[in-house]
């Protein structure tokens, strides 16, 4: 246990299991059914739409909608950006996850470090794109061309190595209407678990 919880942070140098990252093969001991709440096998679960979130043919699609620095990208860019697919590279932990394909270019470089915060899409000198996730840093120079909604977070930190990946802008209005709909499934769920709990 560390801060509450069972979790692992490797850059921090404590979790895993048994001193190591999980590898094929590794068994861990979750404790009791009782502990969960469910004293028997059934098969009432999530909805299909959560369990199935996979790419289609296409790859991952994922909303974003603009960064600060949105405007100062040059205007191939941005259309590379929102046309192009990118590929998942082996470069990805929980701070991040670098993409690879056409080079992004802006008006300006590196500035002072300013707020970034899970699901922003920096584009750091090399012209590739990093999606920050969930242990990313508080501050960063690189522009920030765009963020990733909230509810299509878990998408990111369901991607492989050689995924790929389209964005797509939505404006606020939508994110907030898509957030509000993916709060209202969860409750809606967590409601069925407490139900379910309790004619356990």
């Amino acid at each position: 246990m560390v801060m509450g919880a069972k979790s692992t942070d490797l850059r921090s140098g404590f979790g895993g299991w048994e001193g190591h990252p999980l590898a094929v093969g590794d068994r861990i001991p979750l404790g009791l059914g009782e502990i969960v709440g469910l004293s028997s096998p059934c098969r009432w679960g999530a909805s299909e739409e959560w369990v199935s979130r996979v790419p289609d043919a296409t790859g991952w699609q994922v909303a974003v909608i603009r960064g600060a620095q949105w405007e100062c990208a040059h205007e191939k860019s941005r259309a590379a950006f929102l046309g192009e697919s990118f590929t998942v590279t082996a470069q990805a932990d929980r701070m991040g996850v670098r993409l690879e394909g056409t080079a992004l270019h802006f008006s300006v470089g590196e500035g002072p470090s300013e707020p970034v915060a899970p699901g922003t899409i920096q584009v750091p000198a090399s012209g590739q794109p990093i999606v920050l996730l969930t242990d990313a840093r508080t501050m960063g120079g690189s522009p920030r061309l765009a963020h990733v909604i909230s509810p299509h977070l878990p998408r990111v930190a369901q991607w492989r190595t050689g995924d790929q990946v389209r964005f797509h802008l939505v404006d606020l209005a939508e994110a907030t209407r898509m957030a509000d709909e993916e709060e209202r499934e969860l409750a809606w769920f967590l409601a069925g678990v407490a139900l379910k709990r309790s004619r356990s």
